[in-house]
């Protein structure tokens, strides 16, 4: 009977321990793809789901990279070969998964904004999330580059 008491106390621990940062880490290094740095293309941009990707990028903007960093979950876009302005890097800030990887946000310190929503699609070579966009559900697709 004592066996039987320790074998569940074992099993119990062990989900416990492995249960607060397991999904957290599982969505992060999709992501990142366990490397320091992983770079993202937007590909599709769906309002109340219709594609409205040539519409919503100006053509400067459709080879923008969308880097994102483990260390301090910082991130950075890149203009690409086709610059909008003059700097190479357009846009800086923070990211953010949630620990059960529904939700994802970045944090804009170059433009003081937040994009915040709920995770569509997480597999290792694609991401989606959407979010409300002047109040229109909007959906941004990425695919690793």
């Amino acid at each position: 009977m004592r066996k039987i008491y320790l074998g569940l106390i074992s099993i119990v621990l062990l989900l416990t321990a492995c249960g607060d940062d397991e999904g957290f880490v599982i969505g992060r290094d999709m992501l990142l793809n366990n490397q320091e740095s992983r770079e993202w293309t937007l590909t599709t941009v769906r309002r109340d789901g219709q594609d409205i990707t040539a519409t919503y990028l100006e053509e400067c903007e459709t080879d923008n990279v969308l880097t994102l960093f483990k260390e301090k979950s910082k991130y950075s876009v890149n203009e690409g070969a086709t610059k909008c302005g003059e700097e190479q890097i357009a846009e800086e800030g923070l990211w953010w998964i949630s620990d059960d990887n529904t939700e994802f946000a970045l944090l804009s310190t170059t433009y003081s904004t937040t994009r915040e929503g709920n995770i569509t699609s997480l597999t290792n070579n694609v991401f989606s999330f959407e979010a409300l966009e002047d109040s229109i559900m909007t959906e941004w697709t990425y695919t690793a580059k």
